[in-house]
Protein backbone atom coordinates (compact mmCIF):
# COMPACT_ATOMS: atom_id res chain seq x y z
CA UNK A 1 0.00 0.00 0.00
CA UNK A 2 0.85 3.66 -0.14
CA UNK A 3 1.22 4.03 3.47
CA UNK A 4 3.98 1.26 3.57
CA UNK A 5 6.00 2.80 0.85
CA UNK A 6 5.52 6.54 2.55
CA UNK A 7 7.38 4.68 5.70
CA UNK A 8 10.07 2.72 3.61
CA UNK A 9 10.83 6.27 1.66
CA UNK A 10 11.13 8.12 5.05
CA UNK A 11 12.94 5.25 6.64
CA UNK A 12 15.59 5.73 4.01
CA UNK A 13 15.76 9.57 3.80
CA UNK A 14 15.90 10.49 7.28
CA UNK A 15 18.82 8.65 8.41
CA UNK A 16 20.91 10.01 5.29
CA UNK A 17 19.19 13.81 6.38
CA UNK A 18 20.78 13.09 9.91
CA UNK A 19 23.95 12.15 8.58
CA UNK A 20 23.94 14.88 6.45
CA UNK A 21 23.23 17.76 8.95
CA UNK A 22 25.86 16.51 11.83
CA UNK A 23 28.04 16.64 9.10
CA UNK A 24 27.14 20.35 7.99
CA UNK A 25 27.02 21.35 12.20
CA UNK A 26 30.46 19.66 12.78
CA UNK A 27 32.25 21.00 10.19
CA UNK A 28 30.50 24.19 10.88
CA UNK A 29 32.04 24.23 14.18
CA UNK A 30 35.08 23.23 13.56
CA UNK A 31 35.63 25.78 10.51
CA UNK A 32 34.74 28.54 13.22
CA UNK A 33 37.08 27.66 15.84
CA UNK A 34 39.89 27.47 13.29
CA UNK A 35 38.70 30.91 12.21
CA UNK A 36 38.49 31.92 16.02
CA UNK A 37 42.03 30.45 16.58
CA UNK A 38 43.45 31.91 12.87
CA UNK A 39 42.25 35.29 14.25
CA UNK A 40 43.78 34.76 17.75
CA UNK A 41 47.13 34.12 16.70
CA UNK A 42 46.88 37.18 14.37
CA UNK A 43 46.47 39.32 16.88
CA UNK A 44 48.91 37.93 19.50
CA UNK A 45 51.46 38.24 16.28
CA UNK A 46 50.38 41.84 15.73
CA UNK A 47 51.07 42.77 19.49
CA UNK A 48 54.20 40.89 19.42
CA UNK A 49 55.43 43.08 16.43
CA UNK A 50 55.28 46.23 18.27
CA UNK A 51 56.85 44.99 21.39
CA UNK A 52 59.90 46.94 22.08
CA UNK A 53 62.13 44.31 23.98
CA UNK A 54 61.56 40.75 22.32
CA UNK A 55 63.66 38.92 25.06
CA UNK A 56 61.40 40.70 27.83
CA UNK A 57 59.39 37.31 29.49
CA UNK A 58 56.79 39.48 30.60
CA UNK A 59 55.84 41.28 27.70
CA UNK A 60 56.01 37.33 26.10
CA UNK A 61 53.77 36.28 28.56
CA UNK A 62 51.01 38.92 27.88
CA UNK A 63 51.45 38.13 24.05
CA UNK A 64 50.56 34.46 24.92
CA UNK A 65 47.28 35.65 27.08
CA UNK A 66 46.34 37.71 24.41
CA UNK A 67 46.28 34.58 22.30
CA UNK A 68 44.25 32.68 24.89
CA UNK A 69 41.86 35.32 25.99
CA UNK A 70 41.46 36.20 22.11
CA UNK A 71 40.56 32.34 21.31
CA UNK A 72 36.41 31.11 21.46
CA UNK A 73 36.63 27.93 22.04
CA UNK A 74 32.88 27.30 20.96
CA UNK A 75 32.15 25.20 23.59
CA UNK A 76 35.14 23.16 23.21
CA UNK A 77 38.69 23.04 24.94
CA UNK A 78 40.17 25.95 26.34
CA UNK A 79 43.47 26.72 25.07
CA UNK A 80 46.45 26.88 26.78
CA UNK A 81 49.81 29.40 26.84
CA UNK A 82 51.87 26.33 26.65
CA UNK A 83 50.36 25.78 23.00
CA UNK A 84 51.62 29.06 22.21
CA UNK A 85 54.92 29.74 20.67
CA UNK A 86 56.80 33.00 20.02
CA UNK A 87 59.43 33.10 17.58
CA UNK A 88 62.35 36.03 15.99
CA UNK A 89 64.17 35.63 13.19
CA UNK A 90 66.77 38.61 13.31
CA UNK A 91 67.47 37.99 9.98
CA UNK A 92 64.50 39.00 8.54
CA UNK A 93 63.17 40.66 11.38
CA UNK A 94 59.48 39.17 11.47
CA UNK A 95 58.00 37.71 14.85
CA UNK A 96 56.02 34.78 14.11
CA UNK A 97 53.41 33.10 16.72
CA UNK A 98 51.89 29.74 16.55
CA UNK A 99 49.61 27.44 17.69
CA UNK A 100 50.20 24.49 17.79
CA UNK A 101 48.58 20.99 18.93
CA UNK A 102 44.93 22.86 19.08
CA UNK A 103 42.46 19.22 19.75
CA UNK A 104 39.17 19.71 18.50
CA UNK A 105 36.33 17.60 19.34
CA UNK A 106 33.07 16.78 17.63
CA UNK A 107 29.77 17.18 19.24
CA UNK A 108 28.02 15.08 16.92
CA UNK A 109 28.20 10.89 17.20
CA UNK A 110 28.38 11.00 13.04
CA UNK A 111 32.07 12.27 13.11
CA UNK A 112 33.12 9.29 15.51
CA UNK A 113 31.50 6.79 13.31
CA UNK A 114 33.65 7.30 10.48
CA UNK A 115 36.69 7.76 12.29
CA UNK A 116 37.05 11.58 13.21
CA UNK A 117 37.37 10.90 16.82
CA UNK A 118 39.69 14.38 17.26
CA UNK A 119 41.29 17.01 15.03
CA UNK A 120 44.71 18.61 15.45
CA UNK A 121 44.36 22.31 14.17
CA UNK A 122 47.26 24.34 14.33
CA UNK A 123 48.11 28.16 13.20
CA UNK A 124 50.44 30.40 12.39
CA UNK A 125 50.83 34.03 12.33
CA UNK A 126 53.92 36.28 11.35
CA UNK A 127 54.47 40.26 11.32
CA UNK A 128 57.65 42.28 10.85
CA UNK A 129 58.73 43.87 13.57
CA UNK A 130 58.08 47.21 13.50
CA UNK A 131 61.32 48.05 16.19
CA UNK A 132 64.07 46.45 13.65
CA UNK A 133 66.85 48.69 13.03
Amino acid sequence: SERGAAVVEFAIVVPMLLILVMGIIDFGRMWGVASSLASATRDGARMAATLPDLTDAAALGTVRTRVVTGFQPMGGTALTAAQVGIAYDATSSVVTVSVSGYTYVPVTPIARLIGMGTVTINRVAAFRWERAS
